[in-house]
C-alpha cells in the first residue's frame, strides 16, 4: 500500500479521534515517535493495575505503531499480543470501546500481514466486521467509520493480489470509488490512492486483453507520478507500480502482436532506486528494490543485466522476513536467475555453482509455499522441476524428481480455478495452466512415463469446467467430510442448489465468495481427505471405469509436436493400460491447420436482417466469404485440405493400431490438445481404391471430450432414458428460415407432446423463445408448470450462436430478446438437477471455445456441466439448410431406431455420405428437396457436428 496510509500526510491514527485519549504519552518521552518512546510506554503499561488507564495505554501503544516502530523490527510478538489481549478483554460489554478496540487491532494485524500471503487479511477483515457490529446510533460521527473503510480497502486489495481472489479486487475497487468521493479523504490520499487503483485496473485490463484500457490507466499513473514532489517517498513506490503495470502490458501486447509502447522516460538507475528507497520502512524498501529487480530481470538481455537485477533482488530478499510471502517471491526469482546464469556462463564449474544455488533457493521457496493454495506454488514448482531436469543430465534420478515436482505443481492451477467466485474470475487465474502442463507432459513423454503424461495432459484441460462442475457437488462432499456447517454456508448463497432466480434478466449471477471457497477447499483437500481428487485429474483406473460405463474402447489425447516432444497419441484403454502412438507429422504448424485456423476475418454479420447462409450472428472468423480477401480458399476447400492432412497425420496410424486389437470398428473418445481441437477428426479422409473417399467415421465411432475429469463425471450420471419430453426452440430471432422448418418438423414427427418456443409457420408456439423461458425449462422453475421435469428430456436449439474472443461472456445463443451464454449456464444452472438426456445445438460453432482451446469451454461443454448426459455441437458456421436435414436424421435414428446419441449422429452423417440414400418417412417436402442435392463430399454440410458425453 502506497505510504501505508501513515506517512504524516493523513495518518490513520485511531487514538486521536476521541477526547479520552489526549495526554497518554505526557511525561514519557515528549513527541510520540521512536522505539525509546515505545519502551517507556510499555514499561508504564506493565506497571499499571488492571483498569481504564492500563487499557488506554495499550490502545495508544498499538495505534501509534507506525511512529513507534517504523520498520516493524522493535516490538516483539509477545509484547504485541499482550497489548492486544489487554485491549480486547477490557470493557467487553461496552460497544463503544469494543468498536475502537477491534478497529485498532485490525490496523495492527494489517501491518503484520502486509508482507504475508494475504490469508492473514481474513483476521483483519474479521476485526473490522466486529468493530462495525459494535457500532451504535451514536457511532456515525465518531470518526472511525472512514478509517475502517480505508483499512478494509487495503486488506481486501492485499488479499486479492496475494491470494489471487478476483472478487476481492472488484469489491476493493468499488469501495475505493466510495472513499474517493468521501470529503473526509484527504486530497493527497485521493490523488495517490487513485493512482494505485489505476495500477490495479491496468492489471485487470491486461488479463482481459483490453490494451487501450491498460494504456489509459498507466497514463493516469504517470501523470500523478509527475505531479508528486521530488522528495515524496511515495513517488518511488508509485514508479514501481507503473513498472509492474507496463511490464504486464508489454507482455500482453507481444502476445497480441500489438506495437510496443514507447520507452518509459526517467527510469532510475539501480543506484537511484536504492537512494530513493533508503528512507522507506523496511517492508516498503524491500518491495521497491525487489519488484524493480524482477522487472529488470525479465527485461535483461545479457549476463550483466541479469546480474544487476539479481543484486536488487538479493537486497530485497535479505530485508524481508524468512518464510513471508515476499521472501518466497524474491527467492523464487533469485533461484530462477541462478538457473538462467547456469545456462549462460561458459565455465562448467561456475554453471554448476549457479545451478546448485538456484535449486537451493527454489527448494526453500517451494517448501515455504506449503501447498497449492499459494498463488506461486505452480510457478515455483515448475521452475524447480526444470532445474532438476537440468541437473538430471548429470544425475539420472533428478529427471524423475523433476517430473514429480512438476506434476505436483499443477495442482496449484486447479486450486486457482476452484477458489474463484465465478467463471469470469477463474479464467485469468488459469492462463498459465496449459503451457505449464504441456511442458510437464513433454518431460513425461520423453521419459516414457505414460501414466504421468496422462495426468499432466488432463491437468490443463477444462479447468473452468472443472470448477463449475465441482460447485454443484460441494455440499454433498462437505457433508460426507463431516462439515455440515460449511455445507449450510455454501447452500445459503443460493447457488449450489439451483435456487438462483432463472427468470431474472441475463446478468452476472451471484457467486460463492472466494473466501468461503478457500475454506471449503481447505476442508476437502486437507488432513485425511487427500484422496478427494479435486486438485488432480482422475487416475487411469477411473478413466478405464468411465470408458467401460460408456461402452467405449479408449480415450485418446492427440498431442501436437512442440519443443523436444514429437507429435503423439496417448491412449488410455478400458483396462487402464496407457500406450503411445508416434505421430511425427502431427503439428499445430502444419499448413492445412494453419490455413484453416488463421483464415481472415470477414465483416461482422449485422444483428439486424437475414443471416447470409449460416446460423452464426458474427463476427465469423474466416468462415464465410463476405469480406474475405480475393483468393481466400472457401470453407469447403480449407476443410478438404485439413481433413486430408488429418488422415495421414493422425487417423491412419491410430486406426492401424486399433485394427490389430479388435475385430470391429473401435469406439474412441478424442481429447485433441491446442488447435487440434478445431479438427473434425471423424471426417479425416483418404481416397479408396475406386476413387471414392473413405472417411474415418467409416472405420471408427468417434466422440469427443473436454477432459477426462468431465468424462468421468458424465459417465457417473444415470443412463439417459428416452422419455419423450422435449423442448424445441426454432428460429427465435425470426431470420433463420430453415431452422424454423427444421424445428417444426422435429417437434411434429418425434416429440408431439413437447414444448415449442420460437417461430414457425402455421403452428402454435408456447412462447417466443426468450433466454428466461429456456432457463425456466432447464431448472424446472416454470411457475405455470410446477410439476415439470427434464429427466431424460431432449433440448433442441435451432438458432444463432456466436463466439467472442474476449470479455466475460465468450459464447452465447441468440434467442428472442436476448442471449443465453455458456458462462450463465455453468455459473447459474450448474446444479444440473434436470439431468437432461440430450442437447442438440443446431447452431454455429457451438463446440468452439472462446477461452482458449485447452479450456474447451464452449456452449456444448457448458450444457454438460449444466447436467446434460449427451450434447451434439458444431465446429464451424454450419449451413442452415443442410443442418436442418442432418438434425432431422439424427432425431430419426434416436427416436425410431432407439440409437444412442453418438450412434444416432454417426448414422445421420453416414446417411449424408451415402450417394444411394433413401429419404426417411416423415421428412418434410422442403427438407426432402434439399436432401436430394447435398454433395456427400461437401464437409461443410455435415462434418461440423460432434458428439460429447454418453
Amino acid at each position: 500500500m502506497l505510504g501505508e496510509l501513515g506517512d504524516g500526510q493523513g495518518s490513520l491514527d485511531f487514538s486521536d479521534t476521541d477526547e479520552d485519549f489526549p495526554g497518554i504519552f505526557k511525561g514519557i518521552g515528549g513527541a510520540v515517535r521512536g522505539p525509546e518512546t515505545f519502551d517507556l510506554g510499555y514499561e508504564r503499561f506493565k506497571a499499571l493495575a488492571e483498569g481504564d488507564e492500563r487499557a488506554f495505554m495499550a490502545l495508544s501503544l498499538l495505534s501509534h505503531g507506525l511512529l513507534l516502530d517504523p520498520h516493524g523490527t522493535h516490538v516483539t510478538e509477545v509484547q504485541r499480543e499482550e497489548l492486544i489481549g489487554a485491549v480486547l478483554s477490557h470493557r467487553e460489554d461496552d460497544p463503544a470501546w469494543q468498536r475502537r478496540a477491534h478497529a485498532v487491532v485490525a490496523q495492527v494485524r494489517l501491518r503484520e500481514q502486509l508482507s504475508g500471503s494475504g490469508l492473514g487479511m481474513d483476521a483483519v477483515l474479521d476485526h473490522l466486521t466486529r468493530a462495525e457490529a459494535a457500532g451504535t446510533a451514536d457511532s456515525t460521527d465518531d470518526g472511525l467509520g472512514h478509517s475502517m473503510d480505508m483499512l478494509r480497502f487495503i486488506a481486501m486489495t492485499h488479499r486479492g493480489q496475494t491470494v489471487g481472489a478476483a472478487d476481492d479486487m472488484e469489491s476493493a475497487g468499488a469501495l475505493w470509488r466510495e472513499l474517493r468521493d468521501d470529503p473526509r479523504t484527504t486530497p493527497y490520499h485521493r490523488k495517490v490512492l487513485s493512482a494505485q487503483q489505476a495500477g490495479f485496473d491496468a492489471q485487470v485490463a491486461v488479463q482481459r486483453g483490453e490494451l487501450p484500457t491498460a494504456d489509459d490507466r498507466i497514463a493516469q499513473m504517470i501523470a500523478v507520478h509527475a505531479d508528486l514532489a521530488s522528495d515524496d517517498s511515495t513517488r518511488i513506490e508509485l514508479w514501481t507500480l507503473i513498472e509492474n503495470a507496463r511490464s504486464a502490458r508489454d507482455r500482453m501486447a507481444d502476445e497480441l502482436g500489438a506495437p510496443p509502447a514507447p520507452p518509459l522516460a526517467g527510469r532510475p538507475s539501480a543506484a537511484q532506486l536504492r537512494r530513493a528507497a533508503r528512507e522507506l520502512p523496511r517492508a516498503h524498501r524491500a518491495w521497491v528494490l525487489g519488484d524493480n529487480g524482477i522487472i529488470r530481470f525479465l527485461r535483461a538481455r545479457d549476463v550483466a543485466g541479469t546480474q544487476e537485477a539479481m543484486e536488487l533482488l538479493q537486497e530485497a530478499y535479505d530485508l524481508v522476513d524468512e518464510g513471508s510471502d515476499s521472501w518466497l517471491r524474491y527467492g523464487h526469482c533469485l533461484g530462477s536467475g541462478h538457473c538462467m546464469l547456469a545456462q549462460l556462463h561458459p565455465l562448467p564449474a561456475v554453471r554448476a555453482r549457479h545451478l546448485a544455488q538456484g535449486i537451493t533457493l527454489l527448494e526453500s521457496a517451494f517448501e515455504a509455499a506449503g501447498g497449492p493454495e499459494h498463488r506461486l506454488y505452480a510457478a515455483t514448482g515448475l521452475a524447480l522441476g526444470r532445474a532438476y531436469r537440468t541437473r538430471g543430465e548429470l544425475r539420472r534420478d533428478d529427471k524423475g524428481a523433476g517430473r514429480r515436482v512438476g506434476l505436483d505443481a499443477l495442482r496449484g492451477h486447479a486450486w486457482a480455478a476452484l477458489q474463484q467466485s465465478g467463471t469470469e474470475h477463474a479464467a485469468p487465474a488459469v492462463r498459465q495452466a496449459t503451457s505449464t502442463a504441456l511442458e510437464v507432459a513433454g518431460w513425461c513423454l520423453r521419459d516414457q512415463a505414460l501414466d504421468e503424461a496422462v495426468q499432466a495432459l488432463d491437468a490443463c484441460r477444462g479447468l473452468l469446467l472443472h470448477a463449475a462442475t465441482t460447485s454443484r457437488t460441494v455440499p454433498e462432499r462437505l457433508v460426507a467430510a463431516g462439515r455440515d456447517d460449511l455445507a449450510r454456508e455454501w447452500r445459503a448463497v443460493g447457488l449450489a442448489d439451483g435456487s438462483a432466480d432463472p427468470l431474472a434478466p441475463v446478468q452476472a449471477p451471484a457467486a460463492v465468495p472466494s473466501a468461503l471457497r478457500r475454506r471449503v477447499l481447505a476442508a476437502l483437500t486437507g488432513g485425511d481427505l487427500l484422496q478427494d481428487r479435486l486438485l488432480e485429474p482422475p487416475p487411469t483406473s477411473d478413466i478405464a471405469t468411465a470408458l467401460r460405463t460408456l461402452r467405449k474402447d479408449a480415450l485418446v489425447y492427440l498431442v501436437p509436436a512442440g519443443g523436444d516432444t514429437p507429435g503423439t497419441a496417448v491412449v488410455v484403454t478400458v483396462t487402464g493400460a496407457v500406450h503411445s502412438v508416434p505421430l511425427p507429422t502431427l503439428t499445430e504448424d502444419a499448413a492445412p491447420l494453419r490455413e484453416y485456423a488463421q483464415a481472415p476475418v470477414p465483416e461482422a454479420v449485422r444483428l439486424e436482417g437475414p443471416a447470409p447462409d449460416g446460423r452464426d450472428m458474427g463476427p465469423v472468423p474466416g468462415w464465410g466469404q463476405a469480406g474475405a480477401r480475393p483468393g481466400t480458399p472457401s470453407l469447403r476447400q480449407r476443410l478438404d485440405r485439413l481433413c486430408g492432412w488429418a488422415w495421414y497425420a493422425g487417423m491412419r496410424p491410430l486406426l492401424d493400431v486399433f485394427a490389430t486389437r479388435t475385430g470391429r470398428a473401435p469406439r474412441l473418445v478424442f481429447v485433441p490438445m491446442g488447435t487440434l481441437g478445431l479438427v473434425p477428426w471423424h471426417a479425416a479422409w483418404e481416397l479408396g481404391p475406386e476413387g471414392r473417399r473413405r472417411y474415418a467415421l467409416h472405420e471408427a465411432e468417434i466422440s469427443y471430450a473436454a477432459s477426462a475429469r468431465l468424462l468421468c463425471d458424465v459417465a457417473a450420471r444415470p443412463e439417459a432414458l428416452q422419455s419423450g419430453a422435449a423442448l424445441i426452440v426454432g428460429n427465435p430471432t425470426g431470420d433463420l428460415h430453415w431452422a424454423g422448418a427444421e424445428a417444426d418438423a422435429v417437434q411434429r414427427a418425434f416429440y408431439p407432446h413437447g414444448r415449442f418456443l420460437g417461430r414457425r409457420e402455421g403452428g402454435a408456439v408456447d412462447g417466443p423463445g426468450t433466454p428466461q423461458e429456456v432457463l425456466a425449462w432447464l431448472t424446472g422453475t416454470n411457475p405455470e408448470d410446477p410439476d415439470h421435469t427434464v429427466e431424460g428430456a431432449v433440448l433442441h436449439l435451432a438458432c444463432h450462436a456466436s463466439i467472442a474472443r474476449s470479455g466475460g461472456r465468450t459464447a452465447h445463443l441468440s434467442l428472442h430478446g436476448g442471449e443465453l451464454s455458456a458462462e450463465q449456464l455453468t455459473d447459474a444452472v450448474g446444479g444440473g438437477r434436470g439431468r437432461l438426456g440430450l442437447v442438440l445445438l443446431a447452431a454455429c460453432r457451438s463446440h468452439v471455445s472462446g477461452r482458449g482451446h485447452n479450456e474447451a469451454y464452449s456452449l456444448a461443454t457448458a450444457f454438460l456441466v449444466a447436467g446434460a448426459r449427451s450434447v451434439i455441437g458444431s465446429l464451424w458456421p454450419v449451413p442452415d439448410d443442410a443442418t436442418s436435414v442432418l438434425m432431422f436424421l439424427t432425431h430419426h435414428f434416436l427416436r425410431t431406431e432407439a440409437e444412442s446419441p453418438a450412434k444416432a449422429l454417426l448414422r445421420a452423417q453416414l446417411w449424408m455420405l451415402d450417394p444411394d440414400r433413401r429419404l426417411p418417412p416423415g421428412l418434410p417436402d422442403r427438407l426432402a428437396e434439399r436432401a436430394r442435392h447435398i454433395d456427400p463430399d461437401d464437409l461443410s454440410s455435415w462434418a461440423g457436428f460432434t458428439h460429447l458425453g454418453q
